[in-house]
């Protein structure tokens, strides 16, 4: 989960994510993701995409 301003880039992440899995990464409840992480949370949504792996498979 997402607990941070929303960026066009963030945004437009979000939206690929979301056509490549069928659902919003936020939806990840497990994972937490704070303002200060942004960087982190922006580098995970691209690996999932690059990979095709859930966020939840490889981030701890």
């Amino acid at each position: 989960m997402w607990y941070g301003k929303d960026t066009k880039e963030l945004t437009a992440l979000k939206q690929e994510y979301e056509k490549k899995f069928g659902y919003n990464p936020d939806g990840e409840i497990e994972l937490e993701y704070g303002p200060d992480s942004y960087k982190r949370y922006v580098s995970d949504i691209k690996r999932a995409i690059q990979t095709g792996e859930h966020l939840a498979d490889f981030v701890e």
